[in-house]
């Protein structure tokens, strides 16, 4: 490699590899202060740009103004549920293409196939580990991004 370097050198053709993203953006969205905080905290200290949003509606909208490269999304909050975001964020061409993790409470299993048919690359349920979410965020941002190295998850606090 080191060598193709040299040879190209003084020579006007040749190319500069364009620098590579070195923070993945994600959107939080989930009413629950207590696990909204730790989990943005977590996600943070493993290296991660981290929004955050309190209710759907403005989840969206920082989806939409903000392109996240990935979202983590509570499905039970008022107003806009996460279902609902999920419908809109995959019928809208600008976001469609963003992956998105379902974080929840909900563990009917035909809850979990109705998020995962509407565009959800994962579900997880609650309570959840740390570790869990770091593990899938990463997962679905592939070789893109390489978080910081990952200790063994804590149990994330909850509110509800």
């Amino acid at each position: 490699m080191l060598r193709r370097l040299l040879a190209g050198r003084g020579r006007s053709d040749h190319t500069v590899p364009a620098p590579t993203k070195e923070k993945a953006r994600l959107l939080l969205v989930d009413d629950d202060g207590i696990l909204l905080g730790f989990l943005a905290e977590t996600l943070r200290d493993h290296g991660y740009e981290v929004v955050t949003a309190t209710d759907g509606a403005e989840g969206l909208d920082k989806a939409l103004t903000g392109r996240p490269d990935a979202i983590v999304l509570d499905r039970t909050m008022p107003g806009l549920d996460g279902f609902e975001v999920l419908q809109r964020l995959k019928r809208d061409r600008r976001t469609a293409g963003i992956p998105v993790l379902m974080v929840t409470s909900c563990t009917a299993s035909e809850e979990v196939a109705y998020g995962l048919a509407l565009g959800a690359v994962e579900y997880l349920t609650k309570p959840i580990l740390s570790g869990d979410v770091v593990r899938q965020v990463a997962r679905m941002l592939g070789s893109s991004f390489a978080p910081a190295p990952m200790a063994t998850g804590s149990v994330v606090p909850q509110s509800r």
